[in-house]
């Protein structure tokens, strides 16, 4: 089973009205956001910033998560997903965009 890792904002996203963190803080910046076609709405989301906020805000939260965790036998590999986790969705945002 292929797992899917999440990714910040696509164009296919916006034309489904499929509408992640990123999207959504860039909408509370910007009420006009939404207006104009599927990747004149990507290109603002992805020059405002909002994307870099929204990864600092999930490794804040995953900090928080860790630091909650029990001392236990193995913990520091559980410690270690979410780190990883939001390292590989940061790795696949900043990949250049490839064409449909």
């Amino acid at each position: 089973m292929a797992i899917k890792l999440p990714h910040a904002i696509s164009a296919n996203d916006v034309r489904q009205s499929v509408y992640t963190l990123p999207l959504l803080r860039a909408r509370d910046a910007d009420p006009h956001l939404l207006d104009g076609d599927a990747e004149t709405i990507l290109a603002r989301v992805r020059d405002s910033g909002v994307v870099d906020d929204t990864l600092a805000y999930c490794r804040d939260l995953a900090a928080q998560a860790v630091n909650a965790l029990p001392a236990a036998k193995d913990v520091d590999l559980l410690a270690d997903l979410p780190g990883s986790y939001i390292a590989k969705a940061a790795d696949m945002i900043s990949a250049p965009v490839r064409a449909a």
